[in-house]
């Protein structure tokens, strides 16, 4: 069970600190359950009401400052996803989000970041979903970073540049 002021990365929304542990006072909801009442860090007046016991949507804590500059030492040995076309590629892209999981959102960024080099040297432009998808990867990777590292969002990039050997 998380704590209150406990940050989590919680599916879509990506980080959340706990606010509140409570039952909920609402018609049709059973009163004893317990929900977490979660506000998004990058997402303005968002909060979300969950269950305690929810196991459709993944929710863990973040990293640790340590984790968080293990997985940014490890990031040239985190292969970039392998697709063979474009419907695979998307699906994968996808799948690699909703996983909850760090290392698969730099896999994806790899991915794209390849595939823009590829265009880039093809003069061709990348899709527009291959830019969504890795905006959405790197949200969600550097907002956790951040909170991890206690550091600004928009000094992540950077802060992995630094770091990376």
């Amino acid at each position: 069970m998380f704590e209150i002021g406990q940050y989590v990365n919680y599916g879509k929304q990506g980080v959340c600190k706990v606010e509140a542990i409570t039952h909920m006072d609402m018609p049709g909801v059973d009163k004893d359950a317990l929900y977490y009442v979660l506000s998004a860090v990058y997402k303005r007046d968002t909060k979300i009401y969950i269950p305690v016991d929810n196991h459709k949507v993944k929710m863990r804590g973040i990293l640790s400052q340590t984790e968080a500059k293990e997985l940014i030492a490890d990031i040239p040995q985190i292969a970039p996803l392998a697709v063979k076309n474009d419907k695979s590629r998307k699906d994968a892209y996808k799948d690699a989000l909703t996983t909850c999981d760090c290392k698969e959102w730099v896999r994806v960024i790899k991915s794209i970041h390849e595939r823009k080099q590829y265009c880039k040297a093809e003069g061709k432009k990348v899709a527009v979903t291959d830019e969504n998808f890795y905006r959405e990867a790197s949200d969600f990777l550097y907002g956790e970073l951040a909170i991890s590292l206690n550091i600004e969002k928009d000094k992540v990039e950077q802060y992995i540049i630094n770091h990376v050997k």
